[in-house]
């Protein structure tokens, strides 16, 4: 049938064309992510009370109404496994590796002062395309920290829902009222529209003391030693990039 005529019809009773989409090919992140299977979850069977304080974070993206409901914005913290503690944050009007790393930037400047170093801190996120770009990705590698992923969504992240379902129910009404993003900046505890430096106090400087770092440092050498059960999905990364 004479293409013309299928496109009258088509015209005539309101029937759409069908599409085909091409899909982007997946980076070499999501490659090697996909490759490690379920050890991209470094998390995945390890006794959460094992783990020591500044040793594992966690961080997604939130939606956060303001303005009576009107307008939206987006919350990234970096929150602690063992003390939920926060050392950084950043919120602002889209969810992107700029923001991300506005969060990361923050808790960066301040975990300097409580730790030695950041070489091989786990940090857990999901498998949005901020969180397995090269500009995420390449920063938090470059500073030592481990890359852990949630492959089941936030059934595998529950501790960051948690902290959001939290906050926003203590902070409802305090949220709703900000008129604007700097106001809504000041709710959630920061000078300006994008980062903070440290959003709680840490236990060290309230009194109650960190656990041993001897015994959480002999535990994660004993947990990601090589040939371990939990290795560094990484090297699948780079054979990919070769």
């Amino acid at each position: 049938m004479n293409r013309k005529v299928v496109a009258r019809l088509h015209r005539l009773w309101d029937l759409s064309l069908r599409r085909t989409v091409t899909r982007p090919k997946p980076s070499a992140v999501r490659r090697a992510i996909d490759a490690a299977g379920p050890r991209a979850n470094l998390l995945s069977g390890r006794s959460k009370a094992e783990i020591g304080a500044l040793e594992v974070f966690y961080t997604d993206f939130t939606e956060l109404l303001y303005a009576g409901g009107t307008r939206k914005a987006w919350l990234i913290p970096i929150l602690d496994h063992q003390a939920k503690y926060v050392p950084g944050f950043a919120v602002g009007a889209s969810a992107n590796s700029d923001l991300a790393l506005s969060a990361w930037t923050a808790a960066e400047r301040t975990l300097a002062r409580l730790r030695n170093s950041l070489d091989g801190i786990i940090v857990h996120q999901d498998r949005d395309p901020v969180f397995t770009g090269y500009a995420w990705t390449g920063r938090l590698l470059a500073a030592g920290a481990r890359l852990s992923y949630a492959l089941r969504g936030p059934r595998d992240n529950p501790e960051m829902e948690s902290f959001f379902g939290r906050f926003k129910v203590e902070n409802r009404s305090l949220i709703l009222d900000a008129g604007s993003l700097e106001e809504l900046a000041a709710v959630v505890g920061i000078g300006s529209t994008t980062t903070i430096g440290c959003a709680v106090t840490p236990p060290s400087e309230t009194g109650r003391p960190w656990p041993s770092s001897r015994t959480s440092t002999a535990r994660a050498e004993q947990h990601n030693k090589p040939g371990g059960r939990v290795s560094n999905f990484w090297g699948s990364l780079q054979r990919l990039e070769r």
